[in-house]
C-alpha cells in the first residue's frame, strides 16, 4: 500500500503524485477500524509499525477493510458486523456487541467503540457549561461523522473534524488517527488525548440552517444566535417561540455560524433532519 500526495513543479506548475509513505501488505497483522469508521489503522508486529489510513467515511472504511483482506488472506470472513453493519449505529449504541474478527492465521479485524464512546461523551459533559443540569448519563448521541469546516477561526483553513450531534448540543473536534490508550487500571497518562479542539453549541441555540450544494457535497451553514445580558453577562438562550421578554437595552445579539462541508450526502440529511425537529 502505497500513501501519495500531490505537489506541483517550480518551472513547469504541473502537478504530480510523490510517494511519502509505503506499507507492505504481508506486514499487516491487524486491522482496527476506528470510532464510527471514520479511519483505520494498518498494524504490524509491533506498536511501532501502524499507519493510519483516513477515509473520513463509515462506507469507504468498510469497502477498504474487505478490499485489504481479499488480499491479505484466502478464508472467507462471512457478514461480520465491522464489514457490513452500519458503524455509525454500531458505535453510537451502548447496547451493541461488536466482537473482534479473529481469523485462524492470525490475523484479526478489532474496534474498540464502547470505550471511545465512553471517552468522547466524557470529554464532551465537560466543555458543555452545564454540569449539574445535565448528566453524563443523559447525553444521547445522534450522529458523528467527517466534516470540511471553512469559517471558523478555531480550526485551520479548511479542517477536517469531526461533527458530533446529541438530543442538546452540536459539537466540533479533531480525533487522533493514532491513540494509545493507558492500560487498564494503569496510572500512565497516554502522550495525546483521543479527541482535542472540542467547540461545544447547544441545539437550542441554532436560529437556522442554510443548505446548499456544492459540486457532489451538500453544504451546511449552521446560524447560532445567543442573547447576551449586558448587566450580568449571562449567556441565555434565545429559543425559538420563548415566551421570554428582554428589551433592546438590556442584551446584545451575538450571531455566529459554522460552515460544514459533508462528504456524506446521507449523513448531512440525517443531521439536518434531526436540527429541524
Amino acid at each position: 500500500m502505497y500513501a501519495v500526495t500531490t505537489g506541483s513543479h517550480s518551472n513547469s506548475g504541473n502537478h504530480a503524485f510523490t510517494v511519502f509513505h509505503h506499507f507492505h501488505l504481508l506486514n499487516v497483522q491487524e486491522i482496527h477500524v476506528s470510532f464510527v469508521g471514520q479511519h483505520i489503522q494498518l498494524i504490524g508486529s509491533s506498536q511501532d509499525t501502524v499507519l493510519a489510513v483516513f477515509t473520513h467515511s463509515k462506507d469507504l472504511t468498510q469497502e477498504l477493510c474487505r478490499t485489504l483482506l481479499k488480499l491479505v488472506i484466502l478464508e472467507d470472513v462471512g457478514a461480520h458486523p465491522l464489514l457490513q453493519q452500519n458503524l455509525m449505529s454500531l458505535s453510537l449504541d451502548w447496547k451493541s456487541n461488536v466482537p473482534n474478527l479473529l481469523l485462524d492465521s492470525g490475523f484479526k479485524v478489532t474496534s474498540n467503540f464502547k470505550r471511545a464512546l465512553a471517552d468522547l461523551l466524557y470529554i464532551i459533559h465537560g466543555n458543555m457549561g452545564v454540569v449539574g443540569s445535565l448528566s453524563l448519563a443523559e447525553i444521547r448521541p445522534l450522529v458523528y461523522t467527517s466534516v470540511r469546516v471553512e469559517n471558523s477561526p478555531h480550526f485551520d483553513k479548511d479542517a477536517v473534524c469531526q461533527l458530533l450531534l446529541t438530543d442538546t448540543h452540536v459539537c466540533l473536534l479533531q480525533g487522533e488517527g493514532v491513540f494509545h490508550p493507558a492500560p487498564q487500571g494503569s496510572s500512565l497518562v497516554p502522550v495525546q488525548t483521543q479527541f482535542r479542539d472540542i467547540k461545544v453549541r447547544r441545539r437550542s441555540d441554532v436560529r437556522c440552517v442554510l443548505v446548499k450544494k456544492r459540486d457532489t457535497c451538500m453544504v451546511l451553514d449552521i446560524i447560532f444566535t445567543r442573547v447576551v445580558l449586558k448587566d450580568t453577562e449571562t449567556d441565555t438562550c434565545f429559543n425559538k417561540g420563548s415566551a421570554q421578554h428582554t428589551t433592546l437595552s438590556d442584551q446584545k445579539t451575538l450571531i455566529g455560524s459554522w460552515i460544514l462541508t459533508f462528504g456524506s450526502t446521507t449523513d448531512a440529511q440525517l443531521v439536518l433532519n434531526h436540527l429541524s425537529c
